[in-house]
């Protein structure tokens, strides 16, 4: 197979686009679907006798990989073609260039390399109830926003600035009432909540890995404060830190029913 087909995974079933110069970006558009969703999309192409599988920025998780391996079979009986090998993930390059697929998941005797090698994951670790999932790949908490993604960091960065803006005006206004006590349990948690909060600011603007980890401990701190207002916006921050999409689609509801007033 010389000519590119894209696809894309939308309420479990896989959809394919053939003889289209568009891209998934422009695809999914097309099919009004909310693009808040687009980057924790499945979605891949079949090009050059491979089945390739990802999300976001060409990269995969555990989801993705359960999911191709879920699908590919039925893939390659569409196509009768069932000498496809299967991929996941994509070395993205430049236009005109090969794009090396990371992680084939369809032949567990092939060695490779790339993904042995640059993600220091060995394949014999891999394991779960589809067949073999590295236990790497395996998160501590569920997190669905993909850090991998620019405009992902982007929005946690302007969410956790807004939080440390927030936060840092309620407890002026607790200081002022006399509401905000001294106790040394106190100093340690409102000393917590805006260390975190900068050291995420900081890890956002300069790309730190796992920087929504720092923003999980900011939030507790300040759902530890136990005041209402604290717990509220600890809470907001911390669902958001795991999924953008909850948050966003909430306050889309929140702006149509502003306007249908």
């Amino acid at each position: 197979m010389s000519d590119r087909i894209l696809f894309m995974i939308i309420d479990n079933e896989v959809k394919y686009l053939e003889n289209s110069t568009m891209d998934h970006r422009e695809w999914y558009k097309s099919l009004n679907l909310d693009i808040d969703k687009f980057d924790n999309i499945i979605r891949g192409f079949i090009m050059n006798n491979k089945i390739i599988f990802y999300k976001g920025f060409f990269n995969y998780d555990n989801e993705t990989i359960k999911v191709a391996e879920y699908f590919y079979p039925s893939i390659k009986e569409k196509y009768n073609n069932p000498n496809l090998e299967v991929y996941c993930g994509v070395v993205p390059g430049k236009p005109g260039e090969k794009w090396e697929p990371i992680l084939r998941i369809d032949d567990k005797d092939v060695s490779n390399n790339r993904f042995d090698n640059d993600m220091h994951i060995e394949k014999k670790k891999i394991k779960n109830e589809y067949g073999e999932i590295s236990k790497e790949l395996k998160p501590i908490i569920d997190v669905k926003n993909n850090y991998n993604d620019t405009q992902v960091v982007k929005n946690a960065m302007i969410m956790t600035l807004v939080v440390l803006v927030l936060d840092s005006i309620l407890k002026i206004i607790l200081f002022t009432t006399g509401s905000l006590h001294s106790s040394l349990f106190d100093i340690f948690i409102v000393f917590g909540q805006f260390v975190c909060l900068i050291l995420s600011l900081v890890g956002y603007i300069k790309g730190i890995k796992n920087t929504q980890f720092i923003s999980f401990a900011a939030a507790i701190f300040i759902i530890l404060s136990f005041n209402i207002f604290d717990i509220i916006l600890g809470f907001i921050y911390f669902v958001y830190s795991i999924d953008q999409s909850f948050i966003n689609k909430i306050i889309s509801k929140i702006k149509v029913n502003h306007k249908n007033k």
